[in-house]
């Protein structure tokens, strides 16, 4: 479900998406799979006899991008250094949406962009696709809150009882463990390199989940039922990575997304019998 309400929620919700192809329903280049030689240029990512070229940018009347090879009469291979080449990120994400939404009233400058925009996105998805999530239809997305995080302030969701637990040593956290009963979190761990954050209480040995993290966590997922102060489901999640999906999926959902080249560190957690609060603070750098 997440990134399906990340895009939709805060970039396109208001515009007609049915010729938008969604990131993770885009027909990608396939890599090659024994490359002699690998290219780090997105825009140059084909290789050939006389190294590594890039396409011409057409786009066709149906928006698709249409690849011309630059090279005549060669074998081109998509061979891109995995390494090198950076994810195309929910930021470049929102402004290309924008852009096709009123790429009718474009400029000459702005529709070069966008062209440009279309095949680096097409490049950087093939290399780095992104993850797809069991979503509901787009028009069941209203309750979905994008939220943004921060470096210096905890942003928190929940009710506000119980004890707090915090931990704040500028680390990025390793595992989660989780218990949820009756679809709501009871326990809850997180495990840093020296040490450890828990709030609630084991409600026997079934359905204990432990799960590493991504190594950077960019993106915080939770589920609450305000009214009771519950959390019914959660979710870490990076480009191209993300935790187990933990919980329900079936009340309001609030997304923290971190600033741009931070990850996930400190945090706060309250409760005592179940986990009734989370905090995040995005500051540690990638």
């Amino acid at each position: 479900m997440l990134l399906n309400a990340l895009v939709v929620a805060f970039a396109y919700a208001t515009g007609d998406s049915q010729s938008f192809n969604l990131p993770w329903g885009m027909s990608l280049v396939k890599v090659d799979g024994d490359c002699p030689k690998l290219c780090g240029n997105w825009s140059a990512l084909f290789l050939s006899e006389s190294g590594c070229k890039g396409t011409d940018m057409l786009l066709d009347d149906g928006d698709t991008l249409a690849g011309k090879e630059v090279v005549v009469g060669g074998t081109l291979r998509f061979c891109p250094d995995k390494e090198a080449v950076e994810v195309w990120t929910l930021e470049q994400e929102s402004v290309y949406v924008a852009m096709h939404l009123r790429k009718d009233a474009l400029l000459k400058p702005e529709l070069e962009m966008f062209r440009r925009m279309t095949y680096e996105r097409e490049m950087k998805l093939s290399v780095h696709p992104w993850q797809m999530f069991s979503a509901q239809e787009i028009d069941e997305l209203r309750a979905t809150r994008r939220l943004k995080g921060s470096a210096t302030k905890f942003k928190c969701r929940g009710g506000k009882n119980g004890q707090k637990k915090r931990y704040r040593k500028g680390e990025k956290p390793l595992k989660v463990t989780s218990q949820f009963t009756d679809n709501i979190l009871n326990f809850m761990r997180l495990k840093y390199v020296t040490g450890r954050i828990r709030v609630g209480e084991l409600d026997g040995a079934s359905g204990i989940v432990t799960k590493p993290l991504p190594d950077c966590v960019q993106v915080v997922f939770l589920q609450t039922n305000g009214k009771l102060g519950e959390i019914n489901s959660m979710q870490f999640l990076n480009q191209g990575e993300e935790t187990h999906f933990f919980g329900t999926d079936e009340n309001d959902s609030q997304i923290f997304i971190a600033p741009s080249g931070q990850c996930l560190a400190d945090t706060k957690i309250r409760g005592d019998d179940l986990v009734e609060r989370i905090c995040v603070k995005f500051n540690v750098q990638e």
